[in-house]
């Protein structure tokens, strides 16, 4: 029997045609693995685990039977990644949980002597492994350190008065705009080639360096109701002023550039629209099985759209009685009691992540997205999704979701119904989708960005 014969049979469940599909590909399997890890006891338990784990589970997913010598090589080089992660960086399973508010000399010293541990053992991997290590595993470094570790050089410009709190963040904000001096001075403005300000607020301003300005969204400019008339006027202010003082302009998405273009009055020859990216490596397929729940992973703002989503959902349950809303993030606490509602409040990643692989669907009623990274991250997870038409979401979530009308609960109950009646294709579609929006990608047109300021 040919490959592509045997690949068609072994996604039947045909035992035998898989079995053959090991056998045959049992040495091409090993000596990828052995490659990577060179210990054959681990080479043989990641061959394993990528035919029984990976490899049975997601053929289904494999749209070219024909390929799958290059797709198995892949499952094994990412599960030797695993282990290789798994191996250098043991030392930080036995380094307890430091609480993000450190108001104790003894927690800043655990903190300090947790990141020392992190960075010791980072420093083991191999050197291809070190940087997006560095980013999924070193959370609570500094970019500096992070820096420092990669080799890069970094000035950190004391002068300004970086806080935690949203009181301190402002009060630093409203020093550095009064008085830029010292900042302009420590950050030496006259060797640098090109200054980014990746949060819309330039700070210095009047530096004479090419500068780039990255902006999220402009949703006070098409939804002014959702904000406070003191938020109205800081927002337009800021952030024409960043559009002024900025050689080029970076947003999240074409939809958030027609906005600069169309709001702003920036030239678009001026903008560049650079998709953000997703940890793919973090954000898979799980092996749970899926509960009957919708998710909806949204603080508790205006444009997040929960009492629409509410009423949807009581729709819902009139069909599906054992359908239950999963709800995490904050300010969540004002929302009416409903049956079949669980509002969790802010949740750990890895919940988040758990509840992206168990969910029946993920659920996203927001009238307003410059991006739409929840939708993107659950189908990365293998999870279907339900989500709104509206602003950049069609743009990054492509043709994968079932859209609805995010001001009509009818559509949304429908556009649900259609996601759990046959999820496969929904979340067929969205893995593959998912798969576009890398870091990596992020980071290269930045580096185009940079080069095009440093060259004017």
């Amino acid at each position: 029997m040919d490959l592509v014969a045997l690949v068609e049979q072994a996604r039947t469940g045909d035992v035998d045609a898989f079995t053959a599909l090991v056998r045959e590909h049992q040495r091409l399997a090993h000596g990828c693995a052995l490659a990577m890890l060179r210990d054959v006891d681990v080479a043989h338990d990641v061959v394993q685990e990528a035919f029984i784990a990976a490899a049975w589970r997601g053929l289904a997913r494999l749209t070219e039977p024909a390929s799958f010598p290059a797709w198995l090589r892949g499952i094994v080089r990412r599960q030797a990644l695993h282990a290789l992660r798994a191996r250098h960086l043991e030392p930080l399973a036995h380094v307890p949980e430091v609480p993000s508010e450190l108001p104790s000399a003894e927690q800043r010293m655990e903190s300090a002597r947790r990141r020392e541990l992190a960075l010791a053992a980072l420093a083991g991997l191999p050197e291809g492994l070190r940087e997006p290590a560095v980013l999924r595993w070193v959370y609570d470094c500094s970019h500096a350190q992070i820096a420092a570790f990669l080799g890069l050089p970094v000035t950190t410009v004391g002068s300004y008065r970086a806080s935690r709190s949203t009181p301190g963040r402002l009060r630093a904000m409203a020093l550095a705009s009064v008085h830029p001096g010292p900042v302009r001075q420590q950050l030496d403005t006259a060797r640098l080639s090109a200054l980014h300000f990746p949060l819309t607020l330039v700070i210095p301003r009047g530096t004479g360096v090419p500068a780039a300005t990255s902006i999220l969204d402009l949703q006070h400019e098409l939804f002014p109701e959702f904000f406070s008339r003191a938020e109205r006027a800081y927002r337009r202010v800021a952030y024409r002023a960043a559009v002024r003082e900025s050689r080029l302009v970076i947003a999240i998405s074409e939809h958030v550039k027609e906005t600069i273009v169309e709001r702003l009055g920036v030239p678009p020859e001026r903008v560049r629209a650079i998709h953000l990216g997703i940890d793919l490596e973090r954000l898979r397929p799980g092996d749970e099985p899926r509960e009957p729940f919708l998710l909806y992973p949204a603080n508790g703002w205006p444009h997040k759209n929960h009492g629409r989503l509410l009423e949807a959902f009581a729709l819902l349950r009139r069909e599906r009685p054992e359908l239950r809303l999963v709800l995490t993030g904050s300010g969540l606490e004002r929302l009416p009691a409903a049956d079949g509602v669980e509002i969790r409040g802010h949740v750990p990643g890895e919940e988040l992540l758990r509840l992206y692989r168990t969910a029946s669907a993920l659920v996203f009623p927001s009238l307003y997205e410059g991006f739409g990274l929840p939708p993107l991250e659950a189908m990365a997870s293998g999870c279907p999704v339900a989500s709104s038409d509206a602003g950049a979401l069609p743009e990054v979530l492509g043709e994968a979701p079932a859209y609805f009308d995010p001001t009509d609960p009818d559509s949304i109950a429908a556009a649900v119904l259609r996601v759990l009646a046959d999820p496969e294709p929904f979340a067929e579609r969205g893995f593959l989708r998912a798969r576009e929006f890398t870091w990596d990608a992020c980071a290269r047109r930045h580096d185009d960005v940079y080069d095009e300021l440093s060259s004017a």
